[in-house]
This record gives structure tokens, sequence and C-alpha cells, in this order.
């Protein structure tokens, strides 16, 4: 079936089932849309794209008739499940699973460590790097020139107006101090605190674009005990020391 959801979370995508066959003489395949894999459906995709005489493999699927293969003159083989295949041309390249470990490993582990490999690529781009490291001097008040170009291609923020809140902060004594994720929430809390979003309107949508970034990449791992994602919508205060 042609259809997959990231973590079975997002809109339903069409499902679609496909049948297919390739000889293993002259490796002449077809693929075509089937309607479902009912011993009907598959009976009539083989009797249309199979000459008679031919031998069939297939897996153990109830779906294959092997009766009704061989009364009209096929030859039908089952064999076990396959779960890979070898990088040869050669027809003994096919890997079958010998035991349940062997299936759970290459269709259940592999993937995994593919998604998980493939989540540590992304969070770990040049482009995110770039954005955690401006936003991070951001917090610190000490942002320069490039911090500022990159802020405003990723958060769409006018760098004059977060340059003149930037400065007004920095003459303020009870901000939040220090670098950390704890940080980026202590200054959420502050910011929302006594309506000052209002006032410093540039700095907080860069600090809540990011807490919204930073949750989309939270909820693939589980939310953080000390953080959860309600932080996310009421401000409240950090207790935690940096």
């Amino acid at each position: 079936m042609f259809s997959k959801r990231k973590n079975n979370s997002g809109r339903i995508l069409p499902q679609q089932w496909i049948f297919e066959g390739i000889c293993r003489e002259i490796k002449e395949a077809f693929l075509i849309q089937v309607l479902n894999r009912t011993k009907e459906t598959l009976s009539t995709a083989i009797k249309q794209y199979l000459e008679v005489g031919t031998t069939i493999y297939s897996d153990c699927w109830r779906g294959y008739d092997k009766e009704e293969f061989i009364k009209v003159g096929y030859t039908h083989e089952v064999l076990k499940r396959k779960v890979a295949r070898k990088m040869y041309d050669n027809e003994e390249s096919q890997f079958f699973s010998k035991t349940k470990y062997d299936e759970i490993r290459i269709n259940v582990f592999y993937p995994i460590i593919d998604d998980l490999l493939g989540e540590i690529e992304n969070r770990f781009l040049d482009s995110t790097l770039e954005v955690i490291t401006s936003v991070g001097n951001l917090i610190k008040l000490q942002p320069i020139i490039e911090d500022y170009l990159v802020i405003k291609t990723f958060f769409n923020i006018l760098n004059k107006d977060l340059d003149s809140e930037v400065k007004i902060l920095a003459s303020i004594k009870d901000i939040p101090i220090g670098t950390c994720t704890h940080t980026i929430y202590k200054w959420f809390d502050w910011l929302v605190d006594s309506n000052r979003k209002n006032i410093f309107t540039n700095f907080y949508e860069v600090i809540a674009s990011l807490l919204l970034y930073q949750s989309q990449v939270v909820v693939v791992n589980g939310p953080s005990p000390n953080y959860p994602l309600s932080n996310l919508n009421y401000g409240q205060q950090c207790h935690k020391n940096d």
C-alpha cells in the first residue's frame, strides 16, 4: 500500500494498493493499481499479466489461490517473506528472513534507526545552527549585524525596530540573564508578565517563534519535564537556575 504518515500524525493521505511482479529471467516487470488484495482481485491480475505455464513465486498471503493457479496451468511456489535485497545482480541475491528475529530486525529496528538519523541530520542543519547562534546573541543583548540578517530572514523581523528594542532592554536591570534554553523561557515569562510583550513586540515575536519552532521538535521526543508544552501558552515562571 502506498501511503505514509510520519509518527502516524497529520492529515490522512489517500491509500492505494499496488500489485507488482518481475520476471527473474529477462527482468521485465509490471506495476498496477488494484482496489484491494483479495483472492479475486489478485487472481484477475495474475491471469491478465502472466502467461499460462509461468512459475509464480509469492509469500504466504492467503489471497494467492494455489489450487486455482494449478488448475489454470501455473506452477506456484510459496517463499518466506522477502525483507531486503543484497546489492548483486545474480538470482541468488534475494534475501529471505529465516527467523522472526531477522524479520523484526530488518522491518522494525533498521527503519527506526533510519528515522532517528534523519531527525538528527535535520536538527543540526547549518541553517538551524545559525538561527540558534543568532538568537543566543540576541538574548544576551549583544547581536551583531550578521545575527540581525539571520533573524530577519528566519522570523521576518525589521532590523531597525528590533535593534531599538535591544538597546532599551539593555538599560533595564531586572531582565533575565543567561544563554541556555531555560533563559529563553525566562524571557518569555518576563515579556508576558506586566504585558511587556506589547512594548517589545519584535523581541517577543522572535522568542515566541523560536519556542514554537522548538516545540515541533520536542513533540517528536516528548515534552521536557521542566518545561511542558503548556508553557508556550501561559507565562509561567522558570524556577530552575541557569
